[in-house]
């Protein structure tokens, strides 16, 4: 049985409450500042919860199944897990079709992070039996013991607590550093996209967002999508930003999901 987060919206009006007036201030590239420091906290895991992932492979296959290529960008990846689990669900769905979504481009604006994702990479991303109870989880597999499952599909054993992430699988990701506000034109707009800027959206100036959703919808292809996350509904209560992106998203063009599933309605938005 799954369980949806205990999360109420109100899609009437886009209610929000008005946002305290935390100690913050923005830099001019448009994150949020707290005491004189930046307040990015890469707060990230394997298949985050928010997003039911087994219903979002069997959208994004009725969705791209008979499109040739499929760009995929990722922007405030942390450390590198939302998109590693895209590539995992990516091949789960389209096996040998997965090559179409590739390379899975993730991208954040610290640059010394994506440096230490670089060198992750290239030593073999090593896991822990965390990770298993997030894949497991995430994907509703039954089981995932190792060589009897879907677990091998993905990752080897290292040792009898760690995996790594197979080649196939880090080989289809590339970190980039990158800022979402000024990297919309990254984007090709002859080509359907999947553009994943999750739970990212209250370190960000209010202010840039219409000028972004526009440049956003006039960029990408129809047919693209935008995935955003809990938290960017949600905001944060002590950061002077809050829960409007939905709805300069859908003042500007971009509709809500109706394929997706009922957890996963409000976070996809398509064009």
């Amino acid at each position: 049985m799954r369980i949806s987060p205990c999360c109420r919206y109100n899609f009437r009006g886009f209610v929000k409450k008005e946002p305290q007036k935390a100690l913050s201030s923005f830099s001019p590239d448009g994150r949020v500042l707290k005491n004189g420091t930046v307040f990015n906290r890469h707060t990230t895991t394997y298949f985050r919860s928010d997003l039911d992932w087994e219903e979002f492979g069997k959208y994004l296959k009725n969705k791209f199944s008979n499109c040739n290529n499929v760009q995929t960008l990722i922007w405030g990846c942390s450390r590198g897990d939302e998109a590693y689990s895209l590539a995992i669900l990516l091949k789960r769905t389209f096996g040998e079709g997965f090559k179409k979504f590739q390379p899975i481009k993730a991208m954040d604006i610290d640059s010394k992070l994506i440096e230490a994702n670089k060198k992750n990479k290239e030593a073999g991303f090593v896991l822990d039996g965390t990770f298993l109870e997030k894949m497991q989880n995430g994907l509703n597999i039954k089981s995932l013991r190792y060589n009897m499952g879907e677990l091998a599909k993905y990752c080897k054993l290292v040792n009898h607590t760690q995996y790594r992430l197979k080649d196939k699988i880090t080989d289809s990701v590339e970190f980039e550093c990158s800022n979402v506000l000024d990297g919309v034109d990254k984007i090709d707009s002859n080509t359907p996209a999947i553009v994943m800027c999750r739970n990212m959206w209250p370190y960000i100036d209010t202010n840039r967002y219409e000028t972004f959703a526009k440049r956003l919808y006039n960029k990408l292809a129809d047919g693209s999508i935008f995935v955003i996350g809990e938290y960017d509904w949600m905001g944060c209560h002590n950061i002077e930003t809050a829960i409007c992106i939905p709805k300069i998203l859908a003042d500007n063009g971009f509709k809500f999901s109706t394929n997706a599933g009922a957890q996963n309605s409000i976070y996809i938005f398509e064009k």
